[in-house]
């Protein structure tokens, strides 16, 4: 505070040497006089209404060093008498300690004379603090009295001019306020930031045109002023008319960027709706295919249990039809390329018929090997069969015969049963025999004379 007041007191004495004041002088000088004059009683300060001249009497300086003086012991050692005070209730509290009460054998048994000690010590301790401080304020009142520089602010040693502190904080001042704008810019920055991370890309980009053509057009505008402030002889039209032009293709340019960034953006959404779409509507042929494909094994497996001959037949068809498959996809990919070749690019749609000719293809010889495996499974199998067999021929039929005697003439019942029923096995049976030996014949274990 006092350092405050040394400041304004030689402001006052600033503004005092000029012959008039403004109306922010004079309001600046009405506010430093009533802080003084309330601070130390009247210093003979004012400020002439008329004239707008600040009064100073000549003795204003040493009535205020005075005033500050008489304020600053009578602060000193009023602070002396607060610590002698407390310095005093400290003692008086030590002295207690040593009472007979206190130190009693009651007091030994119950640990009170060691708390006390250790209160002892604390308190000890803070008398010594209190008299250096004592002695330090007595100190600084023996340097007021001698008017020594610094005593009057507590300062010690090479001391700065007022008119240095008054520049110092003036430098202060401006770094914080240097410092509060840059924290205010950044601050601002990181809203834009967050601002830009909850909205639309789409939106992020017309806001990037819109500054962009609102910083070239004031770059525009301070060319355009700078041309025309000249003299009317010296004004380059053909500059200013440009300049005009530029002005009004910024607007211009910055509305069919932004309704190229609008197609953009739409056109981005109608691709992924129909990648979406694709992407399900590809699930679902899969799905069937597999499905087809599922329904078809069983169909195999179900003839060839059935009838090999007429499973491993289907099996060849299978092959066959997915053969052919594979070679239109073949072609029908090799079409698509040259086509999609033709212009240079490769448009969504020509990549699409191009990747859909690819995976035709690639299905189809995958269904090739498959079949082709299940077809030689099933002729080796049959073969496995005949060659048993075709050591003695006339044995695997003699023994079905004998198989087939042993049902006619087996089992239970009377003769007449037993004729039903070997007329009716005979009948059943004849079948088997000549398909049985159509196969013999068909494998070459089997000729007729």
């Amino acid at each position: 505070m006092k350092e405050t007041h040394l400041a304004q007191l030689k402001r006052l004495q600033e503004l005092a040497n000029q012959e008039r004041l403004t109306a922010e002088e004079q309001k600046e000088a009405e506010t430093i006089v009533n802080a003084l004059n309330g601070a130390y009683d009247n210093l003979g300060i004012g400020i002439d209404k008329v004239t707008g001249k600040l009064n100073m009497a000549t003795n204003a300086q040493q009535k205020f060093n005075d005033a500050m003086k008489q304020a600053t012991l009578a602060e000193l050692r009023a602070e002396i008498s607060e610590m002698e005070a407390n310095i005093s209730e400290l003692r008086a509290e030590n002295a207690s300690f040593d009472s007979y009460w206190q130190n009693n054998l009651w007091s030994q048994i119950s640990g009170k004379t060691e708390e006390n000690m250790r209160k002892c010590n604390v308190n000890t301790d803070k008398i010594v603090a209190y008299m250096q401080k004592v002695g330090a304020l007595q100190q600084r009142i023996r340097a007021i009295e001698a008017e020594k520089p610094g005593s009057l602010t507590g300062e010690e040693g090479e001391q700065q001019t007022t008119e240095q502190k008054v520049e110092a904080e003036r430098q202060r001042q401006r770094q914080d306020t240097d410092a509060a704008a840059n924290a205010e810019k950044r601050a601002s920055d990181i809203e834009r930031q967050w601002r830009r991370e909850r909205q639309t890309e789409l939106k992020n980009e017309i806001e990037d045109i819109a500054a962009l053509r609102d910083e070239y057009k004031k770059l525009i505008q301070t060319m355009l002023a700078f041309e025309k402030a000249k003299t009317p002889d010296k004004q380059d039209k053909k500059r200013i008319a440009e300049l005009e032009r530029k002005l009004v293709e910024a607007d211009r340019t910055a509305e069919e960027r932004i309704a190229a960034a609008k197609e953009r953006a739409a056109q981005k959404l109608r691709d992924d709706v129909s990648s979406y779409q694709e992407r399900f509507d590809d699930s679902a042929m899969d799905i069937q295919r597999r499905r087809a494909e599922q329904a078809q094994d069983r169909d195999i497996d179900d003839t060839l249990k059935s009838d090999k001959d007429a499973g491993i037949a289907k099996l060849e068809v299978l092959i066959q039809q997915y053969k052919k498959a594979a070679e239109a996809a073949k072609t029908q990919f090799d079409r698509e390329l040259r086509d999609a070749q033709a212009d240079g690019k490769i448009d969504s749609g020509e990549r699409r018929r191009i990747e859909d000719a690819h995976e035709a293809y690639t299905s189809a010889e995958a269904l090739v090997d498959k079949y082709s495996a299940r077809l030689r499974s099933a002729q080796s199998g049959t073969q496995e069969s005949v060659k048993t067999s075709s050591a003695d021929p006339n044995r695997i039929l003699g023994a079905w015969r004998a198989e087939v005697l042993d049902a006619m003439l087996g089992g239970s019942g009377n003769a007449q049963d037993r004729t039903a029923k070997a007329s009716e096995s005979i009948a059943a049976n004849t079948k088997e025999t000549n398909r049985r030996l159509r196969q013999l014949k068909s494998v070459g274990q089997l000729t007729y004379s």
